[in-house]
């Protein structure tokens, strides 16, 4: 039990989380209204932004599961964080900028514009079931961390995440998201290079002997990002296809997309997110596979638990308090974007669409609040009961991967509610026959590919469906062209208009 660590890593978080949300308040001119709780109203900045979604798609895939799949696939493992950056390319300088032209605020609104309001059900049932699955991940990351530091079952630090992640949002919202993940991507990025030259000026034989030591296992495959054709074949091109088009058609991407200030300011920040999430990455790599070289670490057999157990060994305490903070916000963030998310789906989209439609703005902040605590206590009791599912990241991404193939086809080419509509269905059926039968081994295609049946089935059905749709409209970019008032909403055809672009 290493009290006083535990007692810094939750403090620095406290700090940060709390001290944000009261300078937010002490500057505020007027009461927070909903709009504001749920996307700032749409004002967020490029750092805020860049920021956001970095750390909302760098948490326990990062952390957990590539310190995991290093020790099977070494350095191609890193291919989950290049994969990520390609992703947030896609996500800022496409399907963001888009959404922000759109004007709203959950992707089932846009799937309901796009297509109809049969699609935007079904695509909300599979966003909320992703979105369920990776707040439990994250939380269990957490609890990881948490129980590294004192010893205890996970179920503990599932319930300080489930706090932390709670205050994360409740008092300012999107705002008080984006700034606290401002200033904790600023400390985790000090405190990971601070540690990674101290790690290796602490390891037996520096980073050479880290390399030494797969080579001598005749594993020098390992230290190449091409790797072996094995793990092509059963990690890489799976984890690659799922990373591109899961986040950038996310319900908690698309909310961060549109709080932003102007579609500019979404295109700028890709110079913030890129670099956070790729590089971090490769920190974390780096820490796993220094810890599977060690024995005494390597003999604890989870990947996870030995690189904590390295870095608790081998840094000073107020190093450790620090970087398992980082570790902690990282996956934090991601809890936080994930609930409010789901709050404002259930509540825009539901109870204010069908069941009180009159709601006053003190009534809608209130309502959001009690939805973003529900939606953290359910969260972590859900937690603290599944097992250990630290691997099920790629395999959850996968779920909305066609969902992205579907905004494609209406975007360049045609909108077909019909096609929309079956390709969600069939591509979901498919991915429990793929989870759940012997296919994937019929196939040679084990280890994280449902990806790759999903990007075959999406393509197949999907532009089949939509060729033979003769009901099928223009494609929203068309419509753009001729049309841009009837694509955009009024909101930023006044700010076209503002700049004399309208």
């Amino acid at each position: 039990m290493n009290l006083p660590i535990l007692i810094g890593t939750i403090a620095i978080e406290l700090i940060i989380i709390v001290g944000v949300g009261w300078v937010l308040n002490l500057i505020s001119k007027k009461k927070m209204d909903a709009a504001e709780f749920t996307t700032a109203n749409r004002s967020m900045p490029a750092i805020t932004v860049g920021a956001t979604q970095a750390l909302t798609c760098l948490g326990g895939g990062h952390i957990m599961g590539m310190v995991g799949a290093g020790w099977s696939y070494g350095v191609g493992t890193y291919w989950y964080a290049l994969s990520s950056g390609f992703m947030l390319i896609i996500m800022l300088c496409f399907t963001g900028p888009w959404i922000r032209r759109f004007g709203f605020t959950t992707i089932n609104q846009l799937f309901a514009k796009m297509f109809d309001h049969k699609t935007s059900v079904i695509m909300a049932g599979i966003a909320a079931g992703t979105v369920w699955g990776i707040l439990t991940l994250e939380l269990q990351g957490v609890g990881t961390v948490l129980g590294a530091i004192t010893g205890w079952d996970i179920a503990f630090g599932c319930a300080v995440g489930g706090i932390l992640s709670l205050l994360y949002v409740l008092f300012g919202g999107m705002k008080q998201v984006g700034w606290v993940n401002v200033i904790n991507a600023i400390f985790m990025y000090v405190v990971a290079i601070i540690a990674i030259f101290m790690i290796g000026s602490n390891l037996p034989s520096g980073w050479e002997g880290v390399n030494n030591f797969f080579v001598s296992n005749s594993e020098d495959w390992k230290l190449s990002i091409l790797a072996n054709p094995n793990t092509w074949q059963t990690y890489i091109i799976g984890t690659i296809l799922a990373q591109l088009f899961y986040c950038p058609i996310g319900p908690q991407a698309a909310q961060v997309s549109a709080s932003a200030k102007n579609v500019d300011a979404i295109r700028k920040s890709v110079m913030i997110a890129v670099p956070i999430n790729v590089v971090f990455g490769a920190i974390m790599l780096a820490f796993g596979m220094a810890a599977q070289s060690i024995p005494e670490y390597a003999a604890i057999g989870n990947p996870p638990l030995a690189n904590f157990t390295m870095l608790l060994n081998s840094l000073p305490g107020w190093l450790v308090s620090c970087l398992f903070a980082a570790f902690i916000a990282a996956m934090l963030s991601t809890v936080a974007v994930q609930i409010l998310a789901l709050a404002t789906i259930f509540l825009d989209d539901i109870v204010y669409k069908f069941y009180k439609k009159d709601a006053t703005e003190k009534q809608k902040v209130i309502s959001l609040r009690v939805a973003v605590t529900v939606f953290a206590v359910g969260g972590t009791a859900l937690s603290t009961t599944l097992p250990a599912i630290d691997s099920a990241i790629v395999w959850l991404f996968a779920w909305l991967l066609p969902a992205f193939w579907v905004f494609v086809f209406g975007m360049f080419w045609k909108r077909s509610s019909r096609a929309a509509f079956w390709t969600l269905i069939i591509t979901a059926i498919a991915n429990m026959i793929w989870s759940f039968t012997s296919l994937p081994t019929l196939l040679h295609l084990d280890g994280n590919n449902n990806s790759v049946g999903m990007v075959v089935v999406s393509f197949v059905v999907g532009i089949i469906l939509t060729a033979t749709d003769k009901n099928a409209k223009p494609g929203m970019i068309k419509l753009y062209k001729t049309n841009k008032s009837a694509a955009i909403s009024k909101e930023y055809a006044a700010e076209l208009r503002a700049q004399g672009k309208l």
